[in-house]
């Protein structure tokens, strides 16, 4: 499982709304992972790998040649390379073909790549996250107009309810974080554009409250010692915190309490922050990306993400204007209100049985 990134928030909601819109329709459905993390309806069957491995192949190998399924939807492009099953992938973003400096090594590049191309070309439906990476894959690999789909991903209704007021301080004291603060919600990749979130904080030390604090919440990675040394280099070393990955719950107080995101990445593919933020009833700041602009409509504050004054200016005015911050936050929760989990399902159902009854 992707535990703690937008893929697998993704597989879990389609998971639990799929068992729900599914009982209306005579399917069996079955869940392949490492762990059972539903309890709807779904079957379980247990993979005993991490995905894109060797043994994942052998544990699809072996699963598809003995269940007799009628379609294998794959929610990354991690599909089974030995079997005939029609399958229905799910591509979220081209990130790897436009950012081929954040893999690792030119071997997992290698891995991405191969498997990337084999999905586009084995399955019988590609769904898309957004018209965005429609776009983007139909110019970058040529794939036909009617062999892919956009299913615009959903919001937990957990982030339209407001947590007890001590629950949030609770969760704000357990990382320090006292007063006002803007908020980063992700991991840290280059094309994810922390370094220039850092450098237009440190702009603002002049004009911001005293106490202003910027809070990175993600998943520590390898790249978390240069974030803390570039902010000791800036100078804001102490009003910046990491917090490593945070609950559902903590998540859910960290939004509310925040003046705003900041999310200015240079690419997504959806960017699932925006519609929680705004769900939250918090302000976005955000980037003028196709992506950005499709999950947002007019309700953020759009900048240029590689104009760090841009980037500066818009979150002095969100500081310094009230009447702004209750702007974004009213439409955000009208635009938050267009998305579901429910119709994610229900739409992607209706994918596979474009393949069932192709």
């Amino acid at each position: 499982m992707y535990s703690h990134s937008g893929i697998g928030r993704y597989i879990r909601m389609l998971v639990s709304h799929m068992g729900q819109v599914g009982k209306e329709r005579p399917y069996r459905f079955v869940v392949f992972s490492p762990e059972r993390f539903c309890q709807n309806g779904f079957d379980h069957a247990k993979s005993r790998s991490r995905p894109l491995s060797f043994w994942e192949q052998v544990d699809l190998g072996r699963y598809n040649l003995t269940a007799g399924l009628d379609l294998f939807h794959s929610p990354q492009f991690n599909i089974p390379l030995f079997s005939g099953t029609p399958q229905v992938t799910t591509i979220h973003d081209c990130a790897y073909a436009k950012y081929p400096e954040e893999f690792s090594s030119p071997a997992d590049r290698l891995l991405h790549t191969v498997m990337f191309r084999l999905a586009i070309k084995r399955s019988r439906k590609i769904i898309t996250v957004s018209q965005a990476t429609k776009d983007d894959l139909a110019a970058m690999f040529r794939i036909p107009e009617d062999k892919l789909r956009v299913v615009h991903q959903g919001v937990d209704h957990r982030f339209w309810q407001e947590p007890k007021a001590e629950e949030a301080e609770v969760v704000k004291a357990g990382y320090g974080i006292h007063g006002d603060y803007l908020l980063y919600v992700g991991v840290t990749r280059p094309r994810k554009n922390v370094d220039r979130i850092l450098r237009a904080f440190a702009a603002l030390r002049d004009e911001l409250p005293t106490g202003l604090k910027l809070v990175v919440a993600g998943p520590e990675d390898r790249r978390f010692l240069d974030i803390r040394k570039r902010a000791q280099d800036l100078g804001v070393a102490e009003s910046v915190v990491l917090t490593g990955a945070v609950t559902d719950g903590e998540l859910r107080s960290l939004y509310r309490s925040a003046l705003c995101l900041v999310f200015p990445t240079l690419y997504e593919g959806f960017g699932l922050p925006i519609l929680e933020a705004m769900a939250s009833g918090t302000p976005v700041i955000t980037s003028e990306r196709p992506a950005h602009r499709e999950v947002a409509g007019e309700a953020a504050l759009f900048v240029d993400p590689l104009e760090i004054s841009d980037l500066t200016q818009a979150m002095v005015r969100i500081v310094n204007e009230r009447g702004l911050r209750e702007e974004l936050s009213e439409k955000g929760l009208a635009r938050a209100r267009m998305f579901s989990w429910e119709r994610c399902a229900r739409q992607t159902l209706s994918v596979y049985e474009e393949v069932l009854n192709g």
